[in-house]
């Protein structure tokens, strides 16, 4: 004989057989369109491509900083730029009487001053050229020569220098935990609603409410009463939540990472009236060393291979949206002087 209770564990083992079927099926429908993250955990989702977001912003950021013109080898500017970013250094030599750009791997020892004297240059695709290339840093001309140019002044890491986009996603890995810390505490405060209630009749009535203010943004949730004759009852939850220092967190990661690829943003701020003018000219200082420092590797680089016949002719320079920055806040600066 079924009892009452065998019955009812029944009919809830059948319901979750259901509702996982129902799940599996809207995984398949979902994984046959355009999006198949839809099974993941949405806030996973959301912060992957949150930081999916900053890591192209990033990278089109640190491109567009020069113009790196070298006609022999024939790719534009920002796809040459695009890779100092990935691979932090780069190799340029001559195979087949034609100018390539690939990475390296390190073969023999150092020199006397700890730079590398042989590599073995390597494409994209992982393709690794058979003759050894001798790295050159003066006029002293050698066989097989090749030109190595990093993207910035930074110590080897046996074959390589560690790459902006590795540096960079450091920041940008801290900046994703704050941008979630912001969106659990908002979470957490709308929970916090749902606490002290005493009844689960009213408690699951809360929460749905609350699930459909956090999706439509609505500062005002609605819960009906433990009764049906009771009066509707609205609740207003907004609280002294810290937003502000949170989105002061966010926006000091983007001024570091924006200052460490060279680029100038807002750095004086409003303080007891007064603005602190020396913290944002020092911000200038190091962001103009950090921009300067990479023109210089790029320049010294391209004049290496003109003296040992890698190319004939090549260039590089600030791109002039930078420039017209600088001159700019260099104008301002003499008139407030005056």
């Amino acid at each position: 004989m079924v009892t009452k209770k065998r019955l009812n564990e029944s009919t809830q083992l059948l319901m979750s057989q259901v509702s996982m079927l129902k799940k599996q099926l809207q995984g398949a429908l979902y994984d046959s369109s355009t999006n198949s993250a839809n099974n993941i955990n949405p806030d996973i989702v959301n912060s992957a491509e949150y930081n999916l977001v900053l890591s192209v912003a990033d990278e089109i950021q640190a491109t567009n900083r020069y113009i790196f013109d070298i006609k022999e080898l024939n790719l534009p500017s920002s796809r040459i730029e695009s890779l100092f970013y990935r691979f932090g250094s780069l190799c340029f030599f001559r195979f087949n009487g034609k100018l390539r750009v690939g990475t390296y791997a390190k073969t023999g020892r150092l020199n006397g001053l700890g730079d590398l004297r042989q590599v073995k240059p390597i494409d994209l695709s992982g393709k690794t050229y058979g003759e050894t290339r001798t790295v050159v840093y003066d006029n002293d001309l050698v066989l097989n020569p090749c030109v190595i140019i990093n993207d910035y002044t930074g110590t080897y890491r046996e074959d390589k220098i560690i790459p902006r986009a590795a540096l960079n996603n450091v920041s940008i890995r801290d900046q994703a935990t704050v941008y979630r810390q912001l969106k659990n505490s908002i979470k957490l405060t709308a929970k916090k609603a749902v606490a002290l209630l005493d009844s689960e009749t009213q408690r699951e009535a809360v929460e749905r409410t609350i699930s459909e203010l956090l999706d439509n943004d609505s500062p005002v949730m609605g819960v009906v009463g433990k009764g049906v004759t009771e009066a509707f009852k609205l609740y207003n939850i907004d609280t002294k939540l810290d937003i502000e220092g949170y989105l002061r967190a966010i926006e000091s990661y983007e001024r570091m990472r924006a200052n460490f690829n060279g680029i100038k943003t807002r750095t004086s701020v409003e303080k007891k009236e007064r603005l602190i003018t020396s913290e944002a000219e020092n911000d200038s200082l190091l962001t103009d060393i950090y921009l300067y420092d990479g023109l210089l590797q790029r320049q010294v680089g391209i004049e290496l291979m003109k003296k040992h016949a890698l190319i004939s002719e090549g260039s590089c320079k600030i791109n002039p949206l930078l420039e017209e920055k600088n001159t700019e806040k260099n104008n301002d600066r003499n008139k407030k002087t005056e």
